[in-house]
C-alpha cells in the first residue's frame, strides 16, 4: 500500500508540481511529531520522488520545449492572470474552509489536538496555500484543502467526547454544521458551463457535425460534440492565450 500510495503522489506530481507544497507540509509535521527527518525517506516518500525526477527527465528528453517555449508562455501570460485576496474570499472556497478549522477548535477546546488531525490540518493548510498562490479562484483548484479540513472536522467529530451538556450541544451543532459545509462545497464543486442550449441549433446543421469552437471556454466544445455524434476538427479546445491577453490588456 506504501507503493501505491507513492504512486498516486508521484503521478499527481507530475502534473500537479506545486502540490509539493501540501506534500512538504505534512512530511514536515510528521518530521517535526517524531523529532527526526527519517520519516522522509520513506518507500512511498521515495517513489513518489522517484516518479516525479522520472517525468521530469522524460520531459528533458523527449519534450525540451516545455522549458524553452510553454514555461515562458506560463510565466509570461497563465501566472499574471489572477484574482485579488479579496476576490478570493468572496468564492466560497475560503469561508468553507474557515468554518470548518473554527469547528474543529471549538469541538477540541477541551482536549489537545492530536497528531492525526494535526497532519490533515497541516496538510490542508499547505493546499489552502496552493489555492491563494495560484489566485485563479476555480472550484477545483479548492478540492484538495476542502477534501483534508472536511477529512479533519470528521475525525474530530468521530473522536470527540462530549463531557457536558454543553458539550453535547456543540457536538450536535458540528454535526449539523459537517453536513451544511459538505452540502455547500458539493455545490461548490459543480460548477459548469452549460452547452445543451445550442445542441438543437448545431444538430440543424445535419449529421455528424464537424465543430470547432472560437472560444476560452473549455466546456463549449465538449460534450457538445459527443453529444451530437460530431467530429471536433479544433487544433485546440480553447483560446486561453487570447482571452488572458485580452483580460490583461483590459486591467493592468
Amino acid at each position: 500500500m506504501t507503493v501505491v500510495a507513492g504512486c498516486g503522489a508521484g503521478l499527481a506530481l507530475s502534473f500537479k508540481p506545486h502540490f509539493a507544497l501540501g506534500m512538504l507540509c505534512a512530511v514536515g509535521w510528521l518530521a517535526i511529531h517524531s523529532r527526526s527527518w527519517k520519516v522522509a525517506f520513506t518507500p512511498e516518500n521515495l517513489t513518489a520522488a522517484a516518479i516525479a525526477l522520472l517525468y521530469t527527465a522524460s520531459i528533458i528528453a523527449f519534450f525540451p520545449e516545455f522549458f524553452t517555449t510553454i514555461g515562458p508562455l506560463v510565466r509570461d501570460i497563465c501566472i499574471p492572470v489572477g484574482l485579488s485576496f479579496q476576490a478570493l474570499l468572496e468564492k466560497p472556497a475560503l469561508p468553507i474552509w474557515g468554518v470548518a478549522i473554527l469547528a474543529i477548535i471549538v469541538l477540541k477546546r477541551r482536549d489537545r489536538i492530536d497528531a492525526a488531525c494535526l497532519l490533515l490540518l497541516t496538510t490542508s493548510l499547505g493546499f489552502a496555500a496552493i489555492f491563494v498562490l495560484q489566485r485563479k479562484g476555480w472550484p477545483y483548484h479548492s478540492y484538495p484543502m476542502i477534501t483534508l479540513v472536511m477529512l479533519a472536522l470528521g475525525y474530530a467529530l468521530a473522536s470527540n467526547t462530549p463531557r457536558t451538556a454543553l458539550d453535547r450541544t456543540c457536538r450536535a451543532g458540528a454535526i449539523a454544521l459537517f453536513a451544511i459545509l459538505f452540502a455547500r462545497s458539493m455545490l461548490w464543486f459543480d460548477v459548469a458551463f452549460d452547452a445543451r442550449p445550442l445542441q438543437a441549433t448545431v444538430a440543424r446543421l445535419g449529421p455528424n457535425p464537424k465543430i470547432l469552437a472560437i472560444s476560452a471556454e473549455p466546456g463549449l466544445g465538449h460534450p457538445l460534440v459527443r453529444a451530437l455524434n460530431g467530429i471536433w476538427v479544433s487544433r485546440q479546445w480553447g483560446l486561453w492565450v487570447q482571452a488572458y491577453l485580452d483580460y490583461m490588456r483590459n486591467t493592468t
